[in-house]
């Protein structure tokens, strides 16, 4: 899905400074409706949550959405991953309660600035 829309979002001061910095370039989030309406160049402005006037806006070049099963269930016997979803699956478990996680699904935001 391609979208042209722009939304926005708050981070706190640590992970705002990565993405000034360029070291930042996936963020991860429960799929609700506010992220249904990402698709790939979608613009995210993102706010440092502790001083709004902060600002960096980014565009989205990829997306890949995890369905609950599979971060709730992540690393049974059997199944396989890949690196990139390992690394979503274990932020997603620190970030979100398992009844979020079972409410939502999870979407992986890759992005570069603007």
């Amino acid at each position: 899905m391609t979208n042209n829309s722009t939304i926005k979002m708050k981070l706190y001061p640590k992970y705002f400074k990565q993405i000034v910095s360029g070291q930042k370039h996936l963020e991860i989030r429960l799929y609700d409706e506010k992220r249904k309406k990402i698709g790939l160049g979608t613009k995210i402005i993102f706010s440092d949550y502790m001083n709004g006037k902060n600002k960096i806006c980014v565009k989205v070049i990829k997306y890949k959405i995890l369905n609950n099963r599979m971060v709730l269930d992540a690393l049974t016997e059997g199944e396989v991953y890949d690196d990139d979803e390992l690394y979503i699956i274990k932020v997603a478990k620190q970030l979100y309660s398992v009844e979020q996680l079972e409410k939502y699904e999870i979407i992986a935001i890759y992005f570069q600035r603007i």
